[in-house]
């Protein structure tokens, strides 16, 4: 690990593995915090991007197993929100295509521009009309892609977003709420939350990115008290501020690998029907999420990707069916991923790499053999 990170320039990650259906390791290397030398610990908090969206999966087939919607549903029918592609206003979006990223929706400049340093203040449903209905303040149609909703994958942030106001129409609950109450705790992740209001800040690392000289102009949300260095002749790790978004169900959770890997050992359990922690999702259910959903490429892709209902197939990582879920923002990067047929599973959070995919190394290595 600590060669992998030297090789990366990452200063501190988390890291669990699970094998067997039993969490084996968890343990924790680098700095959480640079500057003030805080040690990076196995219960440091840290932003998990896209990674996010398994959680927001999680809730919403919770809520399809209770009937309050199906998957083929318009989703117009169930959220305060006029979704519709605007060349296409006859055509529903369906609530699977949220899921298998085919709704048309696309992370126009507006949501690339959501992101800012602390809590988000508007409302979710709010920013949704706003990006999405005619006349909204942050509509137009780069907010969409060319084609019918349901023909081509196109990953999309904002898709979740929706998914996100759609827990809350059908549950009563903030998408944050719902969340806690019935996912972290049945499962015992205690620590782990979206909001940063009322967090003690020494429990969450401070996000990381490693850059050099030329490249310090690009870096978005670095933290304003932080001033670059006079004199670079290498790189230089730039410290962000602790940032949110609206779209919180795409990529806003915070917690640690040992907490997370709570999640895969729960989908693990339900797979297999059988173990300890609570049952979030019926067998059947967490079946129907690691089957191909035979989504197409968009023209301009360069490769195919099989896809889940939020879950993806790994084949990269290693050997047999590898389930899993990257996710990359702002000074992070992460990976969670399961092999149902033998438990074995991991799950890595870390500060960013763009020189070389840490996270994806690690996974390698542990799918390597069966």
């Amino acid at each position: 690990m600590l060669g992998q990170m030297k090789q990366g320039r990452v200063p501190g990650l988390t890291l669990a593995i699970i094998d067997g259906g039993q969490l084996v390791h968890s343990a924790a290397y680098g700095w959480a915090d640079l500057e003030q030398r805080r040690p990076m610990t196995a219960q440091t908090l840290l932003n998990i991007a896209s990674v996010t969206k398994t959680i927001t999966g999680t809730a919403v087939m919770q809520l399809w197993e209770q009937r309050k919607f199906g998957l083929e549903d318009d989703v117009r029918a169930h959220v305060d929100i006029d979704v519709r592609h605007p060349a296409y206003p006859r055509v529903p979006i369906t609530i699977r295509q949220l899921l298998t990223h085919t709704s048309s929706i696309a992370d126009g400049p507006a949501y690339r521009a959501s992101y800012g340093c602390g809590d988000a203040a508007t409302p979710l449903n709010r920013w949704l009309q706003d990006y999405l209905q005619p006349g909204g303040q942050l509509y137009e149609l780069k907010n969409f892609h060319d084609w019918q909703p349901g023909t081509y994958y196109a990953y999309s942030n904002v898709a979740y977003g929706v998914l996100g106001r759609l827990i809350e129409k059908a549950s009563g609950l903030s998408y944050s709420e719902y969340c806690r109450r019935h996912v972290f705790e049945p499962l015992g992740m205690q620590r782990s939350r979206f909001e940063l209001v009322g967090m003690d800040r020494s429990e969450h690392a401070t996000p990381y990115r490693y850059v050099t000289d030329d490249e310090l102009s690009s870096v978005r949300l670095a933290d304003p008290a932080w001033h670059a260095p006079g004199q670079m002749d290498e790189g230089v790790w730039v410290p962000h501020c602790l940032y949110g978004f609206v779209t919180m169900a795409d990529g806003g959770a915070r917690t640690n690998s040992a907490e997370y890997s709570r999640l895969l050992l729960a989908y693990l359990n339900a797979w297999r029907g059988r173990g300890e922690l609570p049952l979030l999702l019926q067998q059947k259910t967490v079946r129907q999420m690691f089957t191909d959903q035979h989504v197409q490429k968009a023209p301009a892709a360069a490769t195919a990707v099989t896809q889940g209902l939020t879950w993806a197939l790994k084949s990269q990582y290693g050997t047999g069916e590898i389930w899993g879920h990257s996710g990359a923002d702002p000074g992070v990067a992460t990976l969670a991923a399961i092999r149902p047929a033998d438990g074995r599973g991991v799950v890595v959070i870390g500060h960013s790499s763009w020189r070389h995919n840490v996270s994806v190394e690690v996974a390698k290595y542990v799918f390597a053999s069966n």
